[in-house]
């Protein structure tokens, strides 16, 4: 559904829901200048490459240059709804998703949506930095017990995955679940039936970058950016020196 936003007064089509601060600068055209978010009353937030924010209508934009820093205290307090109350207020414009997450009491560790009124809702990750209004609606649900975490899917997109129980790891082009969120490189050769004495362990990242994994070094599936892991005969690579 598009919805108008303006723009130093100038209306503009956007898709309401959640859209990345890059997507706006994209759609605005504001190349050699900054956007910011337009506050009545108060100071208008400046909006940063890698944040997301809320739309959803008539919110005003601003652009031009400041000396602001990237995150302003606000002279009025955000109180964003949250769980369907009222409860939480912030003193900064922005917040990652882990911190906001956490202010729910009952599950500190749950999985935060942001609730669009007439749209699918939207997780909300832990390292999503939100510019959040007054008008934003946020609640957090319990973790699955049975979730499962494709880490190459996160690494492809360069996100942290959650910590949750149980992982899916590409090793060459077999998937595998592990129910732990860490694992020694030997075991993960073993997952796919191969031993340290025959085969090297590679993990890829993503951008591109491998690193060599030893047999006895940890690898931690929640760490960012891990794409999956690669396996190369010792013998055939020696051949190839």
């Amino acid at each position: 559904m598009k919805v108008q936003i303006y723009v130093n007064g100038e209306a503009k089509l956007v898709d309401r829901g959640l859209i990345s601060v890059d997507e706006l600068y994209q759609i605005v055209g504001c190349e050699k200048n900054s956007l910011f978010l337009n506050r009545e009353h108060d100071i208008d937030i400046p909006l940063c490459s890698g944040e997301h924010l809320i739309v959803r209508g008539d919110e005003q934009f601003v652009v031009g240059k400041s000396t602001l820093e990237s995150n302003p205290p606000v002279r009025k307090p955000h109180q964003p709804e949250f769980n369907g109350q009222r409860t939480i207020s912030l003193s900064k414009a922005k917040i990652l998703g882990k911190d906001l997450k956490c202010r729910d009491e009952t599950f500190p560790d749950g999985r935060l949506f942001v609730d669009i009124e007439g749209s699918v809702d939207v997780e909300i990750s832990d390292e999503m930095l939100l510019v959040v209004k007054d008008t934003d609606s946020f609640f957090v649900i319990p973790k699955s017990e049975d979730e499962i975490v494709d880490t190459e899917e996160c690494g492809k997109h360069d996100r942290r995955p959650p910590q949750v129980r149980k992982y899916r790891i590409r090793i060459d082009g077999q998937r595998c679940i592990v129910d732990t969120s860490e694992l020694t490189g030997a075991a993960i050769l073993a997952l796919v039936g191969k031993e340290p004495n025959e085969w090297f362990l590679n993990q890829k990242l993503h951008g591109g970058r491998r690193e060599r994994i030893a047999p006895d070094d940890v690898v931690d599936f929640s760490r960012k950016g891990i794409e999956r892991f690669e396996t190369v005969r010792k013998e055939a690579q020696q051949g190839n020196v």
